[in-house]
């Protein structure tokens, strides 16, 4: 009795974070792993700090080993910070976890959820037979992969395609003899920001441009009433236009052998 045994545990656990991947875009979520020294019964989802995203599918393997899927914050470049402070956690023998100055208690992920958008806009807001529209496509990101090929359009064609960044042009031709609108628009998904996050632009009214168009040019039809004249008689001419015009004048008629008189407009 004059000696004493005392079990003695002042180790303290330790925790190491680890990751799947190294950053995150847009659509993606990291696969965490959290990697005890020794078990622990209270070791849980809600002793992880977590910013710049959320946690989920916590999963306890073994005592020592835990997994959750961390998902980023959208529309968001901000950094997702995953760590988890000392004095959170306890041993079989009730030492709390000491982590403070360690590095691997802590993930940083650079994160870049934001998706590019498009806006298109046009010279003119209408167009005729012989006019073109210069359309300008501004990008609210650079990319290297926005092509010509990224754009619908009907009603007419596209042609000098340039540009390159934020920053591209074309021209819009209207198809021949036609009154159907000019509809050009960028769709989402066709291009992709320096982090490849596809453009999302589906519900954006500036996407898309609609061109009202009359590119059918009018015709006119003459007739008379005789087929020939004689000394003392006249010919009643009409002029019958195809379309409605308010300019239409005597003077636009050409004459030889004879003159006109009697103007009117039916």
């Amino acid at each position: 009795n004059n000696t004493l045994t005392l079990p003695v545990n002042t180790v303290r656990p330790t925790i190491a974070l680890t990751s799947n991947v190294v950053a995150l875009k847009a659509g993606q979520a990291a696969t965490l792993g959290f990697t005890l020294s020794e078990a622990s019964t209270n070791f849980a989802q809600s002793d992880v700090t977590v910013s710049g995203g959320s946690l989920s599918n916590w999963n306890k393997a073994s005592p020592t080993s835990y997994s959750a899927t961390f998902t980023p914050n959208t529309n968001s470049t901000a950094n997702g910070v995953i760590s988890v402070a000392s004095g959170t956690f306890t041993n079989a023998a009730a030492n709390s976890n000491a982590d403070g100055s360690d590095n691997n208690n802590k993930l940083t992920l650079p994160i870049d959820t934001v998706r590019p958008t498009i806006a298109l806009t046009s010279n003119v807001a209408s167009l005729k037979a012989g006019q073109t529209a210069t359309l300008s496509f501004i990008l609210s990101e650079t990319s290297t992969n926005f092509a010509k090929s990224d754009i619908s359009v009907s009603g007419g064609s596209l042609s000098n395609f340039s540009g390159s960044g934020t920053s591209y042009t074309a021209t819009f031709t209207p198809n021949t003899n036609s009154t159907t609108n000019g509809v050009i628009s960028v769709a989402s998904g066709v291009f992709s920001d320096a982090n490849a996050n596809t453009n999302a632009d589906g519900t954006e009214a500036n996407n898309a441009l609609t061109l009202p168009m009359d590119t059918v040019r009018p015709t006119i039809a003459l007739s008379s009433d005789v087929a020939s004249l004689k000394a003392g008689q006249t010919a009643t001419l009409s002029f019958t236009l195809s379309e409605a015009s308010s300019d239409f004048l005597e003077s636009d008629v050409s004459i030889s052998g004879g003159s006109l008189s009697n103007w009117t407009a039916a």
